[in-house]
């Protein structure tokens, strides 16, 4: 079990940077085989708050690890590229990244920071990692982006390890 929640903190800690290693389906399979499912959620929870609070501190350049700096660096240029084509594009790429602009942008305000962040972190629109570079801005307390992050996390993961049990009896 101990081996279990150690893999599954390792690699949510590496989704949290890399939204190309999602831990969703790590969890939705946790939650199919039945074993430890509430804990590996948890687990998970734990590795993505810690891993977007790294990115908050880098973003604010309150932490000067050269590694991380070097990936904040390359995120940031991609991530404006990217956001720019898809709105080139027009259509339902055009509009949902306008309505995740108008969040960001909406991140950026003290008193709708946490629910922001914490309908982020729940539903993963916008995306969570546009939102921590957002919330660098603001300026928002890092316990309260912690807290708002563990509380979205923990109950995104919780519903999906639950998943498999509540679709079962259908199949």
């Amino acid at each position: 079990m101990t081996g279990q929640l150690l893999a599954t903190l390792g690699l949510s800690l590496a989704s949290a940077f890399v939204p190309a290693l999602p831990i969703e389906p790590y969890v939705v399979g946790a939650g199919a085989l039945g074993s430890a499912a509430l804990p590996v959620a948890l687990t998970a929870a734990v590795g993505q708050t810690i891993g977007k609070v790294l990115i908050l501190l880098a973003a604010r350049g309150s932490l000067h690890n050269p590694a991380l700096r070097r990936w904040l660096d390359r995120r940031r240029g991609g991530d404006v590229a990217t956001g720019e084509e898809r709105l080139a594009r027009g259509g339902l790429s055009r509009r949902l990244g306008q309505w995740t602009r108008r969040i960001a942008v909406t991140a950026q305000r003290p008193a709708l920071t946490v629910p922001v962040v914490l309908l982020s972190a729940c539903v993963g629109l916008p995306p969570l990692l546009l939102i921590t570079f957002c919330v660098a801005a603001a300026k928002t307390p890092v316990a309260a982006f912690a807290a708002a992050c563990l509380v979205g996390r923990s109950t995104r993961f919780v519903a999906l390890a639950m998943l498999p049990a509540l679709v079962q009896p259908w199949l």
